[in-house]
Formats: structure tokens, C-alpha cells, sequence
């Protein structure tokens, strides 16, 4: 890749923060269930750029990584990929630029350097095209190889034996499977889901339709706390990064607890994400009544009262509902 001077590097690091910052949420959905953690994402940014101004770009590729990966951003993902690709991490590297051409294909500065880091790196390492029946993160060797759940997705790996398996949203991981692979090869691998769970039982004529409000407000509170704890966990997870040494005596112990601080951050989003759709859901499937179909039947046959006044009287009486 091209030398870039230090007031490049300045210029380049300015315009990251402002792509990053001015980029609108993809979705809704994570607006909903992340909008907290936009702060952590930027100020693992900010670090990055700090680390990226050191030349310490093994540093800055992992703290550009953790901002993508709590709040995806076309930015984020361009920094991983150019300073792992500056560090030597010719793997990774060439993998964030498969996810920028799956992801960001269509910005063109995201799309000249995923091109100009495969262009050096593809042909001294193995292509692994990983498909999933729905959205899977890939798994190398026991490490997670693509921080989010895609269908379809591509990872590079070093000339040798690996075992790739997939992580689903539910139930338990695929079986792994051995890929033998050399530098320049393609491979492609199916991977299944484990069996799905069996299904609920059919509702019963005449029982209650529609959810208790209960577990719509238990949902909320719950959606509440695993929301609170994933922005802590977010900010220790930073924290940590920002306390390393890898100089230090116990820069292995420090590695390992903050790798075990960002999985633990990655699991509380999830089940945020998935607290707040299923406390969506439950919204639109409870029964605020809280009456079954025959409860409303036989009230309208028992008829409702009534009551009404004018200038002379008073009426008090029952109403029937007549067939």
C-alpha cells in the first residue's frame, strides 16, 4: 500500500471521524437496540486514530474493529482493513475487505482499498466462501473470522488445515469441518444450522388468543436492563483496551480479560436485539382485554348497562344484545 505522510494521515483520520459521526443508523432496529452504545462505538474510534497516529497498527486495526462491530460504519470498517493490513495481519485484512466489497461495495473509497489489499494479499492465502440457510458468523479454528451474521460470507486463511464451523442466533453452532486448503485456492463450504426446535402446541378452541400484558412488561424491563448493561459492559470493554500494555508482564492476562469483556459486550447487544424484538412482538400479540373470544361472546349476549339523564329524567336500565 502507498506511504502516507504523517499530514495525510492527519487528514484521513479527520475525515473518518466525520464519516463515522454523520453516518445515519442503518436501521431501525438498531437505533432501537443499540442507541446506546453509539457513544462507546465512537470513542473506540477516536482511540483507534490515536493508535494509527503511533503507527501501532495491530493496536488500532482491533479498536477500529470493536467500533464497527457495536455500531457499523463504512469508516470503522475501512480503518480495520488498512491497519491490519499495515500490521501484517494479511488474513484479516483480506477478510474486512471482502466484508467492505459485500457491505460498502458501492462507496468508492470503501471499494479502492478492498481492492488494493486483495490485489496484494489474495494470492498467498486460501479463500474460504461460506454459505449458511440464514444469517451465521463464521468461526476459524474456534475464533470468530466475521464479527456479524451474514448468509453468505467470505474469509481468507493461511495455506494449511483449518476447521470452519458457523454460529447461528439460536441453538448451538455447526459441526465443524476440517478444509485443507494452499495459498490461491478457492474453497466453498455449506453449513447447517443445528435442528430446529420442536413447535408449539396448536391454542385450543376456546382458550384465551394473545399474550398476558405481563409478558409484554416483563419484556420491557428486561429489554431495559440487558440495554443498561450493554452500554457498561461497552464502556469496560473500552476501558480495557485503552489500560493495555503490551509490554507489560501481564499483557497475556490483560488480552484474555479484555477478549473475554468484548464477548461478553457482543452477547448482552445480541439479547438486547432480541429482547426488543421479541418485546415488539409481544405488543402486537397481547391481548390487552384479557378476555378469551368466548368471554367476549357471552358478555355481548348478556347485554351491557346504561344510564342517561335529560332536563326531566333519569334512565337507568340494562341493555340486551338481541339475535
Amino acid at each position: 500500500m502507498h506511504t502516507m505522510t504523517p499530514i495525510h494521515v492527519a487528514i484521513r483520520l479527520a475525515l473518518g471521524v466525520i464519516a463515522f459521526v454523520a453516518m445515519p443508523a442503518s436501521n431501525a432496529a438498531a437505533q432501537s437496540s443499540a442507541s446506546g452504545d453509539v457513544a462507546a462505538a465512537a470513542d473506540a474510534f477516536s482511540r483507534a486514530q490515536q493508535a494509527e497516529l503511533r503507527s501501532q497498527w495491530a493496536e488500532a486495526a482491533e479498536l477500529y474493529a470493536l467500533a464497527d462491530r457495536i455500531a457499523p460504519a463504512p469508516a470503522a470498517l475501512r480503518g480495520a482493513a488498512s491497519a491490519a493490513h499495515r500490521a501484517g495481519m494479511h488474513a484479516t485484512a483480506a477478510t474486512l475487505a471482502a466484508e467492505l466489497l459485500s457491505r460498502d461495495g458501492t462507496d468508492r473509497e470503501s471499494r479502492a482499498l478492498a481492492e488494493e489489499i486483495l490485489r496484494e494479499s489474495e494470492a498467498s492465502l486460501g479463500r474460504i466462501h461460506v454459505r449458511c440457510p440464514r444469517a451465521c458468523r463464521v468461526l476459524v479454528d474456534g475464533r470468530l473470522a466475521t464479527a456479524h451474521a451474514n448468509a453468505d460470507s467470505i474469509v481468507y486463511v493461511r495455506p494449511g488445515s483449518h476447521r470452519v464451523s458457523a454460529s447461528f442466533e439460536e441453538g448451538d453452532p455447526s459441526p465443524a469441518q476440517t478444509v485443507p486448503i494452499t495459498a490461491a485456492e478457492r474453497v466453498e463450504l455449506a453449513l447447517e444450522p443445528p435442528a430446529p426446535a420442536r413447535p408449539l402446541a396448536p391454542v385450543e378452541a376456546g382458550a384465551r388468543r394473545g399474550a398476558s400484558p405481563w409478558i409484554f412488561a416483563t419484556g420491557m424491563v428486561l429489554t431495559s436492563v440487558a440495554g443498561g448493561l450493554s452500554i457498561w459492559s461497552g464502556t469496560r470493554v473500552v476501558a480495557a483496551h485503552d489500560a493495555y500494555d503490551r509490554s507489560a508482564p501481564d499483557a497475556a492476562e490483560r488480552y484474555a480479560h479484555g477478549r473475554d469483556l468484548e464477548r461478553r459486550t457482543n452477547v448482552l447487544i445480541g439479547t438486547t436485539g432480541a429482547l426488543a424484538v421479541g418485546t415488539a412482538i409481544a405488543a402486537g400479540l397481547t391481548n390487552w382485554h384479557g378476555r378469551s373470544d368466548d368471554d367476549a361472546a357471552a358478555s355481548a349476549r348478556r347485554g351491557h348497562p346504561i344510564v342517561g339523564a335529560d332536563a326531566r329524567s333519569v334512565i337507568v336500565g340494562w341493555s340486551l344484545a338481541l339475535e
